[in-house]
C-alpha cells in the first residue's frame, strides 16, 4: 500500500514539474519576442532564469522612453531579484543548521 502512494506522489510531482517546465519555456519564449518587438539588444537572455527579470526591466525601460518616461526598472528588478535570492538562500541555511542543531541535541540527550 505504501509503494502505491509513492508512485502516485512521484507521478504528481512529475506532473507538477512538466508543468512547471513547459511555462517556463512559453513565459521565456514570449518575453524573448516582445524584447525584440521592443528594440531591446540581447533579447536571447530571456531564457536564462535570472536575466529575463533584467531583460523584463529592460523591456518596460525601451517602452517608457518611446513614451518620455525615464525610470530604471531593469536594475531595480535584477536588483530585488538577486536580494530575495540571497534571503532564500540565508533562510534555507539557517533552517538547514537549526534542524541539524535540533538533531545534535536529541543524539546527545538520547546518550546521556
Amino acid at each position: 500500500m505504501e509503494l502505491i502512494g509513492v508512485a502516485i506522489a512521484l507521478l504528481m510531482y512529475l506532473l507538477v514539474c512538466t508543468i512547471a517546465f513547459a511555462r517556463y519555456i512559453l513565459f521565456s519564449l514570449g518575453l524573448m519576442g516582445l524584447a525584440k518587438r521592443a528594440g531591446v539588444k540581447n533579447a536571447w537572455l530571456a531564457r536564462i532564469p535570472v536575466s529575463n527579470v533584467y531583460i523584463l526591466g529592460d523591456t518596460a525601460d525601451h517602452l517608457e522612453e518611446k513614451r518620455g518616461v525615464s525610470h530604471k526598472w531593469a536594475k531595480l528588478l535584477l536588483i530585488l531579484t538577486i536580494a530575495v535570492a540571497a534571503l532564500f538562500v540565508f533562510f534555507f541555511v539557517v533552517m538547514i543548521a537549526f534542524v541539524t542543531y535540533i538533531g545534535i541535541m536529541e543524539s546527545m540527550a538520547s546518550l546521556s
